[in-house]
């Protein structure tokens, strides 16, 4: 039995029908894989361009957020602890990687092996931004709040100076050493203006370590008068113990300031080599 033969352009084309059913099967596939493929590349495309528009805010949202921290992290350094608020933007906290196809963003990256290990570091390191201001409002409020419990106990130095002491001092039940050695210090912490201005303390370090701890050593010679030298060596060791508490405090901060600046940095480098 003869079989039937088809042909489209010439005889000499011709197939039999179930070959032109196998031709046409594979065409079909090679012709999905086509599509399938394109359709993959473009949204690997797309997802860059999204990404990379996303990633250009981004950059400038964490630059502000570096500067901001470098300017707090200083301003922990005043000697009078003059520092304020730093100003973190909300707007970090917008999870663009979300609204992100990060398969198809993955699949753009990985035509180069550079690339590809720079993003997979990105999407790791970038983890911690997605909720760094409300983070980092908690970790501000807990340090204020202990540091101004620290503060109050720390300005009840004023007292060593005020009648509390000074006037107790005078009192004949008081050796006239302890008192000539009081009034010395007082009346010298009183004209030094590099520590005290206007009625106002300028350096917090310098009045703690030259003036009250050395009030408390001068003290410490005179526990014998009374109760007056040992009330005073307790005060002196309170306000120390409360400035020394805020120091610390201070110190931690810093250094998680310090550590989060590193890592926007961090970050930054790799935005900048992902959207070059």
């Amino acid at each position: 039995m003869i079989e039937d033969r088809y042909y489209i352009f010439c005889e000499s084309w011709s197939l039999t029908i179930g070959q032109w059913g196998i031709l046409l099967t594979f065409l079909s596939i090679v012709s999905a894989y086509i599509l399938y493929y394109k359709q993959r590349r473009d949204n690997a495309k797309e997802a860059y361009l999204f990404f990379k528009s996303s990633i250009d805010q981004l950059a400038s949202k964490v630059d502000i957020a570096i500067s901001q921290l470098s300017s707090f992290k200083i301003s922990l350094d005043n000697p009078n602890d003059n520092f304020g608020s730093p100003s973190i933007p909300a707007s970090i906290n917008d999870k663009f990687l979300d609204k992100i196809n990060i398969v198809a963003l993955s699949r753009y990256f990985s035509k180069s092996n550079k690339d590809y290990k720079n993003f997979q570091k990105f999407l790791t390191d970038s983890s911690f931004f997605g909720d760094y201001h409300n983070f980092f409002i908690n970790e501000f409020n807990y340090f204020r709040e202990n540091y101004l419990v620290y503060e109050n106990k720390y300005i009840e130095w004023k007292q060593l100076v005020t009648v509390k002491y000074y006037d107790c001092l005078k009192s004949v039940e008081n050796s006239d050493a302890f008192k000539e050695e009081y009034i010395s210090w007082h009346d010298s912490l009183m004209k030094d203006e590099s520590v005290i201005k206007d009625g106002a303390v300028i350096n917090r370090e310098r009045l703690i370590k030259e003036y009250v701890i050395q009030l408390g050593k001068i003290s410490a010679k005179h526990i014998a008068d009374k109760s007056t030298g040992i009330d005073i060596s307790m005060h002196v060791k309170r306000v120390v113990d409360a400035y020394n508490n805020m120091i610390n405090l201070k110190k931690h901060f810093s250094d998680f300031i310090e550590k989060d600046i590193k890592m926007f940095e961090k970050l930054k480098e790799l935005i900048i080599l992902l959207v070059k």
